[in-house]
């Protein structure tokens, strides 16, 4: 997909968008979230897969969900071959589902950031602390650059 083309979806899902966040050192970065935050994280690329489709169904039939889906959550059993391959999937692995998203999202090029100790029932912000620089720039410059 073109530069252009995740230019305009980027924009078009997050009208309010005016700002970018330019982080040089990730992996400080991540670091200096979990010490702040004081709880574990788990962070990663969000995956993208053919998955609405799946849920549109109601008619009690199969859906086609993409299998690569139920391999991603399901990556740390090892399935069981018989007849058929069998996954399984277990609830302490639960979390890896909020890193998945239909491929529809896919140009967001999404990062996610999970609190694997905290339930939050209402939108919450959360401060956190940094000793590294990050650069601030509008969203019309970053996207001019390239």
């Amino acid at each position: 997909m073109s530069f252009r083309k995740k230019k305009q979806t980027i924009i078009s899902h997050f009208p309010n968008a005016d700002t970018v966040a330019i982080i040089k050192k990730p992996k400080e970065f991540l670091s200096d979230i979990e010490v702040s935050i004081g709880t574990e994280i788990k962070h990663e690329l969000v995956h993208y897969f053919n998955i609405d489709e799946g849920f549109e169904a109601n008619d009690g039939q199969d859906t086609d969900l993409d299998m690569e889906y139920y391999k991603y959550l399901a990556q740390d059993v090892l399935p069981e071959n018989r007849k058929y391959t069998r996954y399984v999937f277990l609830e302490k692995y639960a979390y890896k589902v909020l890193f998945c998203k239909d491929v529809f999202f896919a140009d967001e090029q999404e990062y996610r950031i999970l609190l694997l100790k905290e339930k939050i029932q209402n939108s919450k912000k959360y401060s956190f602390s940094t000793s590294l620089e990050i650069e601030i720039e509008s969203i019309e410059d970053f996207f001019n650059k390239s």
